[in-house]
């Protein structure tokens, strides 16, 4: 997998020129507010139904809600205004924009989601790798929307950029047991949705390759039909460089993580969106799948073997509207 640079313009998605610009609350501007995801395992699609996005000034009500663009959709239903994006398309730097509209200049305080997540009704659904589909559900969500608390600032005579991140990983809360029909998961699968939002602008990737002999030799690695399929990236916040790899607890949780994919030569992953310049550990797992967010799964200082943990770690540095190296080494020769 070859690292390159990415503009401003690539990092900030559709319809974006991302900096400058006055925010003294004067005039107007363009706000484009983007959604990205990251990876689950053991999942081949995560719907959610889209029915709109506010936004609240500092000062002032909530202004009115705001459709989601037919055209940013993956599919949209013209009778409820509804659309549908599947969160799992929008990993690494992949994003689809929710919301562009002139805003008056100045600050906002929060941006809500309006979701259709309703208990037993496959309006937004979770889709295993085996075709089962179960539906998702988000407590009074679509009476309340997602709610994403973070400073949002509208620059006169300009665009202003914001990443909503939605980690499906910590956000889904698996039902009791083996999942199994659907009428057996419907009303079980919850959503509780991890959102974080950052200023594109001040973002950049990273992206690398995992060496196939790094994987074959470790034991937790194992291959499904002749390749690893089941390995993962885990992010961590190093600014003080006393960053420890734990599991997704509730507890110092990694900010994101990337799946490890091959493309036919290679195993690589990306990740984006992650705030820049800024230091980060990044710790490899080829056990995501029993790794659950409910649990605490991992003690880091245990010396005893653990079903889940780590293979191998790197320290990497983002740099803004650039994509850095994050490259795992191989195995040491004998």
């Amino acid at each position: 997998m070859n690292t390159q640079n990415f503009s401003v313009l690539a990092l900030c998605g559709l319809l974006v020129a991302c900096g400058g610009g006055s925010s003294d609350g004067a005039g107007s501007g363009t706000l484009n507010i983007g959604l990205t995801d990251a990876p689950v395992e053991n999942a081949a699609k995560v719907v959610v139904a889209f029915g709109g996005v506010i936004v609240k000034p500092k000062d002032g009500a909530a202004l009115d809600p705001v459709q989601v663009s037919e055209d940013n959709c993956d599919s949209y239903d013209t009778n409820t205004g509804l659309c549908y994006i599947d969160l799992l398309t929008l990993t690494g730097m992949d994003r689809k924009l929710v919301f562009s509209g002139d805003l008056p200049a100045g600050e906002y305080n929060w941006v809500r989601l309006l979701v259709d997540a309703e208990r037993d009704v496959m309006d937004s659904y979770i889709e295993f790798d085996d075709g089962t589909q179960c539906s998702l559900y988000i407590p009074s969500g679509s009476q309340t929307g997602l709610k994403i608390v973070g400073g949002i600032t509208v620059t006169a005579n300009n665009v202003s950029d914001y990443t909503l991140d939605f980690d499906v990983k910590k956000s889904i809360t698996q039902p009791p047991g083996q999942m199994g029909d659907l009428e057996a998961c419907a009303a079980n699968y919850k959503l509780k949705p991890a959102i974080r939002i950052v200023d594109t602008s001040v973002t950049g990737g990273i992206a690398g390759d995992v060496p196939a002999d790094l994987l074959a030799s470790n034991a937790a690695c194992q291959m499904d039909q002749g390749i690893y399929d089941n390995v993962s990236v885990y992010v961590f916040d190093d600014s003080d460089g006393m960053a420890v790899a734990d599991d997704f607890d509730g507890l110092d949780d990694a900010i994101t993580s990337a799946q490890v994919v091959w493309d036919g030569m290679d195993y690589g992953y990306e990740v984006g969106y992650l705030l820049a310049p800024e230091s980060y550990r990044l710790a490899l797992t080829c056990t995501p799948d029993l790794d659950d967010v409910e649990n605490d799964d991992f003690d880091p200082a245990s010396v005893l073997e653990q079903s889940f943990g780590f293979v191998a770690e790197i320290a990497v540095d983002t740099v803004a509207n650039q994509v850095a190296g994050g490259h795992f080494s191989a195995p040491a020769a004998p």
